[in-house]
């Protein structure tokens, strides 16, 4: 993360004390230029996906007995996650009831927030879902916790 970040900043200083700031923005993908609004839209999508990330990873490991079973049942949900993700490059004209899919709907948001292109529906129906999916993964989270054999499993 750090040699990324290193390289991003020597890269930087070096075009642009040449001189070539249009050519850095070009090679980096263009401009991000993020107002108040836009931060909001951000923070929103990607607390209620961290809340939804959590809900999803609490309800699969009540089910486990050991450290090693959580995890066998947890990997294959970061292939969940990533796989719509790079679907994303295909995204133009992508309808508005898409948004409504849990977590896909956050990824939309934030895509369409980076472009400013996203719309107050779009950020609603994505946190809605979210908070939605997160509220009853954790209520049936809470109703596994009420029960006697998954607290004292042998």
């Amino acid at each position: 993360m750090l040699g990324f970040l290193g390289t991003g900043l020597l890269a930087g200083l070096i075009l642009l004390r040449g001189g070539q700031q249009a050519r850095l923005t070009e090679a980096f993908g263009g401009q991000l230029a993020l107002g108040g609004g836009g931060f909001a839209a951000l923070l929103v999508s990607v607390v209620g996906a961290a809340l939804l990330i959590s809900a999803v990873l609490i309800s699969l490991s009540i089910y486990a007995r050991s450290y090693k079973e959580a995890q066998t049942y947890v990997t294959p949900l970061s292939l969940l996650i990533v796989i719509p993700a790079m679907f994303l490059q295909f995204s133009e004209g992508l309808s508005l009831p898409l948004y409504a899919v849990p977590l896909f709907g956050s990824m939309l948001a934030i895509l369409d927030t980076v472009q400013g292109s996203l719309t107050p529906a779009g950020l609603a129906l994505s946190a809605g879902s979210n908070l939605l999916a997160a509220a009853l993964l954790g209520l049936a989270a809470w109703h596994s916790f009420g029960r006697e054999e998954v607290i004292f499993r042998n």
